[in-house]
């Protein structure tokens, strides 16, 4: 099926020979000539980004074509090139309306035209150019050269025979170099080596087509290329463009196909699929890969890509819509606004697969006695994004906002009768003052407390009663001389200046009873009943899978079964900071 579709009709046909109309002189709009450009859709001209650097807007001319009217075309900036020399020496220019009648855009060599052979060691190319010295029609300079005459993993270098007229000078950048027997692009003429007398140079550099698909992606749409017809090709290049990929893409790769050998710097998703479609000799490799990519894709690439696969593969739709996400997650983030911040809270909801954010964030402002209902309202509005059906709720708060009841909150799922409780999933506060990068040194402690509660395969739980006087130093000075504590337990509601101590030293998990302590005889006992029965639950968990214990010891709670007011999974907060979820330093929720 992929290979039955046909180019959509204002798209360049691969034909055995171009006429040559996509040529084209490209001047500022006061004029002066800067070189020569490339016609590739009927409304985009390719050229070099030092032929348009500096300036917005430029008039592009077709010699010989109609009346040789000059239109208006804006500059599409393609690189962050700055100077000649540099690589990414390649822009667009988008005409304001459509090219002339006549003109017509180019045909594109198969990407290994220039690859040496044995009836051909060098190949010949032509390029029609404007130097300033010749008139507004141009004039063609001849140059050779083959594929394996690289130069800096950038360019090709490319050679004017001695005994030809034209050397290669000023006005020939930007100028399509085509094979004169069937005038199809092989690249584009970038700079040249002037000799002194003024009249030019014999040694130049071009630009091949494997090196513009590096920096333009949608060329490939316009390509020769054998795996996969021109249609299908380009809505799966538009499907997973600009995608957020939760993991690197050279470990995808080597999971797919362990044999191939390392290819990192893929730019983009797009770059790693062509790469396994022309390189990896695997049976039904792209599906292959496909699949293995679909499990780290932000869930609108995800979308998009599965329904790419109904259209043109329906037989690799199970796989691609089978792949879940892994470690998805709904980031709350409260904070204080600039202005009102006594009587307004600022409410941001953002997903994040694997660590990375996915999609842009939700925000709002509100008062803070609409809290609750305009927190339900924004994890609701996520869950209906997610693919995932397994996901947790992060609370990144300030310290004084820990111990709001949000596994007590209810969020709706699509196609749901009632709300769910936020406590059926795996849901914990941490500090969002930690998350900012100057915190480096307390997130160095935490990482360090981190590593030694993950040294072993179970988790040891401190316990803290209710009854203890230490103040915050003794707090402070107790966690700080045991560098073995990794997880605080507590009987009651914790006082402040304990919880300041236990983050300041950098404890990484924390429970605790959202019910204060009488400080009587009674209230002692079914309080440290609580730690007892909390600790013997948790105690011999694996540190990185606490939420879902913690999850599984709640929903007990609330069951007319095992639970009860009285079960200690009811009012029960955890606080839990795995220093390996984030980049650390750790960033802005909002970055």
């Amino acid at each position: 099926m992929l290979g039955t579709a046909r180019a959509p009709s204002d798209w360049p046909m691969i034909s055995d020979v171009s006429d040559g109309s996509w040529r084209a002189r490209i001047d500022t709009e006061y004029g002066q000539t800067r070189g020569a450009g490339v016609l590739v859709t009927p409304s985009q001209l390719l050229t070099c980004a030092h032929v348009v650097d500096g300036v917005d807007r430029v008039l592009v001319t077709f010699p010989g074509i109609g009346n040789g009217e000059s239109l208006p075309a804006t500059v599409i900036p393609l690189t962050q090139w700055k100077r000649r020399g540099d690589n990414g020496d390649v822009a667009l220019v988008g005409l304001d309306g459509v090219a002339p009648r006549g003109a017509e855009p180019c045909c594109f060599a198969a990407l290994d035209a220039l690859k040496p052979r044995a009836e051909a060691t060098s190949h010949v190319l032509r390029a029609l150019g404007f130097p300033a010295d010749i008139d507004a029609n141009g004039t063609y300079v001849e140059m050779s050269s083959s594929s394996d005459r690289a130069v800096g993993g950038e360019w090709l270098a490319a050679d004017v025979e001695a005994a030809h007229l034209q050397r290669v000078k000023g006005g020939f950048s930007g100028a399509g170099l085509y094979l004169p027997e069937s005038g199809k692009v092989a690249g584009i003429i970038t700079d040249a080596v002037l000799e002194d007398d003024g009249r030019g140079g014999y040694i130049g550099r071009m630009m091949p087509l494997t090196t513009i698909r590096r920096y333009w992606e949608a060329i490939d749409d316009l390509l020769p290329l054998p795996w996969m017809d021109f249609q299908p090709r380009a809505e799966l290049r538009e499907a997973v463009a600009n995608a957020t990929v939760t993991a690197d893409l050279d470990r995808i790769l080597k999971g797919a196909f362990p044999m191939v050998g390392s290819q990192d710097g893929f730019r983009s998703a797009w770059a790693a699929i062509r790469y396994v479609a022309e390189s990896v000799q695997a049976e039904h490799g792209l599906a292959t890969f496909l699949h293995k990519l679909a499990a780290h894709l932000g869930d609108g690439t995800w979308s998009r890509l599965v329904d790419w696969a109904r259209r043109w593969a329906p037989e690799w739709v199970p796989g691609i819509a089978g792949a879940e996400a892994r470690a998805t997650a709904i980031v709350i983030s409260l904070r204080t606004p600039t202005r009102n911040g006594k009587t307004h809270v600022e409410i941001t909801a953002r997903p994040r697969v694997d660590g990375l954010w996915i999609a842009p964030g939700e925000t709002l402002v509100t008062r803070r006695s609409q809290l609750q209902a305009v927190t339900e309202g924004l994890v609701t509005s996520q869950v209906s994004t997610l693919r995932s059906a397994k996901f947790t709720l992060e609370f990144a708060v300030r310290r004084s906002e820990f111990c709001l009841p949000f596994d007590e909150w209810h969020y709706q799922e699509p196609g749901t009768s009632q709300p769910r409780p936020m406590r059926s999933v795996p849901l914990f506060v941490w500090d969002v003052e930690r998350r900012d990068p100057r915190n480096v040194t307390l997130s160095s402690r935490i990482r360090e407390r981190w590593e030694t509660l993950a040294h072993g395969t179970e988790i040891a739980v401190t316990q803290v009663k209710c009854h203890l006087p230490y103040d915050y130093r003794e707090f402070h000075d107790w966690l700080d001389a045991d560098e073995g504590i990794g997880a605080l337990a507590y009987a009651s509601l914790p006082r402040q200046d304990w919880l300041n101590a236990a983050l300041d030293i950098g404890i990484p998990v924390m429970l605790w009873y959202r019910r204060a302590c009488a400080a009587d005889g009674i209230d002692h006992i079914a309080h440290d009943r609580f730690l007892a029965d909390i600790v013997a639950a948790l105690t011999g968990t694996d540190p990185e899978h606490l939420p879902a214990r913690v999850a599984q010891y709640r929903k007990a709670a609330m069951s007319p079964l095992t639970g009860g007011e009285d079960h200690p999974g009811r009012h029960l907060t955890l606080f839990w900071d795995d220093p390996g979820r984030l980049t650390d330093p750790p960033l802005n929720t909002t970055a």
